[in-house]
């Protein structure tokens, strides 16, 4: 089989890694692939966290490694991520407790800066509004002692 890995290597076929060691239950393998292949294709760490759902077997700790590095590179919205470890009745939300807090809390950051762009925004339109409604209703004295392109 080392064999078959480094052809799988060679030919990028890194879901193949990840499914032989799936294969033999090499979770500490399975990991590691997705470490090391990870960043050439992120879906990896999607097929590994489905994988481990699907486990019969006390898998909590590579859930919570495979969910880390899901967060780290966002690659799944969070209710899918409670829908894909909804599979399986024996995972509990303990699991993924620190994963949702952490993305219901960066989404609160970026609504709070949203909505400080928003009160910008409008300040800002509030202020043209007003010039322009000055310069349609009153005079404007314009005094220039030299021309600006001949100077």
């Amino acid at each position: 089989k080392p064999g078959m890995l480094y052809l799988y290597e060679k030919l990028r076929l890194y879901h193949e890694i990840v499914n032989y060691f799936m294969d033999i239950g090499d979770y500490e393998q399975i990991i590691r692939s997705c470490k090391k292949y990870g960043d050439k294709d992120p879906n990896l760490w999607v097929q590994v966290l489905s994988y481990f759902a699907r486990k019969d077997e006390d898998c909590q700790s590579e859930i919570v490694e495979v969910l880390q590095n899901i967060d780290r590179d966002n690659l799944l919205p969070p209710l899918l991520v409670v829908q894909i470890l909804a599979q399986n009745d024996k995972t509990s939300l303990a699991v993924i407790k620190e994963y949702i807090t952490k993305r219901l809390q960066q989404e609160a950051e970026l609504i709070a800066e949203d909505q400080r762009m928003i009160s910008d925004y409008k300040e800002q339109t509030k202020k043209m509004r007003e010039e322009v409604e000055d310069l349609q209703t009153s005079a404007r004295i314009f005094q220039q002692t030299k021309c600006v392109v001949c100077s």
